[in-house]
């Protein structure tokens, strides 16, 4: 990477407005020559912990709401009320590539624990489980009349998997946060999943372990 000198970047806050900062701005020398853009990277906003040009904060807003509303669509009528205009493509591009970083921390083993995150003389509740939904797969051919492009709506079975904490009563603990998570990868994906999971939160520490099959939410 060489540097290409300082670049003036703006940076979309969580609160809905926007600040400009002076950034060094980097650069490989085949893109260079390729005389290609934006293949570089901004290292000063990365250490930052600031991608896409928007605050964490407002990455992590995005990526959430969009995981709890229904459509993109939802989510930037919600940004919208909250002071914050931002087309469906930015939002899809934010939580996409959020889910990329995070994935990829977790791959690393670097999953972040909350204080009340630990299995230390606790009882612990594993459950994995399938599940359906339909996948948007591109389709071979000529577009339709209005110019889109063809799918197909394949059906998936994801793996899913669930850890949490209950008491002696065998409820669940509210002060622990369940780790839910998933994969289209087969049974070999979300038993990796769950080998990460239980180191970092040393399932060894634990009092008892229940595996099951069924998740208790439905």
């Amino acid at each position: 990477m060489k540097s290409e000198g300082f670049e003036t970047v703006s940076i979309q806050l969580c609160t809905g407005i926007s600040v400009d900062i002076c950034v060094r701005y980097y650069r490989r020398s085949c893109d260079r020559r390729n005389r290609k853009r934006y293949k570089g990277a901004y290292a000063g906003l990365i250490l930052l912990g600031i991608h896409d040009r928007c605050s964490p904060a407002l990455a992590s807003m995005v990526s959430s709401w969009s995981a709890l509303l229904s459509s993109f669509d939802e989510v930037r009528q919600v940004l919208c009320d909250h002071g914050m205009t931002l087309d469906i493509k930015v939002i899809r591009k934010l939580t996409y590539r959020y889910a990329e970083r995070a994935r990829a921390e977790q791959q690393a083993g670097r999953i972040p624990l909350n204080d009340g995150d630990t299995l230390e003389g606790r009882r612990v509740v594993i459950s994995t489980d399938g599940g359906r939904t339909r996948l948007r797969e591109k389709k071979r051919g000529p577009k339709t009349k209005k110019d889109r492009t063809r799918f197909r709506g394949a059906w998936r079975e994801p793996k899913l998997l669930i850890i949490y904490v209950v008491d002696a009563q065998g409820k669940q603990e509210k002060s622990f946060s369940p780790f839910i998570d998933g994969c289209f990868s087969g049974p070999d994906g979300v038993f990796h999943l769950l080998k990460g999971y239980l180191n970092s939160l040393h399932i060894q520490a634990s009092d008892k372990i229940l595996f099951g099959c069924v998740p208790p939410f439905t």
